[in-house]
């Protein structure tokens, strides 16, 4: 008999990033002297999820990462906050887009080794969720290499089965917050996230694993 292996990932309908307008919500700025606020409207009686990216220049590099969220019914929720760079001269563009629908993606697991492979890493070792131009990550990477720790590194950047994988095991972990800042590790199939402090991190890893 053949294991299926069943993802749950959402889909979002869109042609690009830009603006994209839906009536259902509205994109809303808090403008600071020395920060934007970027919240979401839900304009419906209905709870609804939504992505949110955004695409800046001249502000601090945590501004670029996407974000969802669930929504409440007409309710307001805080989505990003922009800190400008100094002597910059910063703006955006965004891409706003509501979730409709689940679908379900099912794998034939026998038939794909590479997954095997992939899921064998995520259940029984120290694995790494990392991104491109994520300072946090390469220091996390370094410190545990110079502490000779075994582990395994999945950059989600480099294939979009990496991205959703780690989308499914978040919403698996009850997490409605899906902007958790990378790194993030899984020990043997438990997921460690916030890292408040990579070194520190880095060391209680070595201490074990070694």
């Amino acid at each position: 008999m053949k294991l299926l292996l069943t993802l749950i990932i959402f889909c979002i309908f869109s042609t690009g990033y830009g603006q994209f307008e839906d009536d259902r919500v509205t994109l809303v700025e808090d403008v600071q002297p020395k920060r934007t606020i970027i919240s979401v409207k839900n304009n419906t009686n209905s709870s609804l999820n939504v992505f949110l990216k955004i695409d800046g220049v001249g502000y601090r590099r945590s501004s670029d990462r996407p974000i969802i969220k669930d929504i409440p019914a007409n309710a307001q929720v805080e989505m990003i906050t922009l800190i400008p760079l100094k002597n910059e001269t910063s703006s955006y563009t965004h891409l706003l887009v509501v979730n409709d629908k689940e679908k379900n993606l099912t794998v034939e697991f026998e038939d794909d080794p590479e997954l095997q492979d992939f899921v064998t890493l995520l259940d029984n070792d120290l694995v790494v969720f990392t991104k491109d131009e994520c300072p946090r990550c390469d220091q996390m990477i370094s410190l545990m290499q110079n502490e000779h720790t075994p582990f395994k590194v999945i950059n989600i950047d480099d294939r979009k089965r990496y991205y959703d994988a780690l989308y499914v095991l978040l919403k698996l972990e009850n997490e409605e917050d899906y902007s958790v800042k990378l790194p993030i590790v899984r020990k043997r199939g438990e997921m460690i996230y916030p890292i408040w402090n990579v070194r520190q991190m880095a060391r209680l890893l070595s201490e074990e694993f070694k």
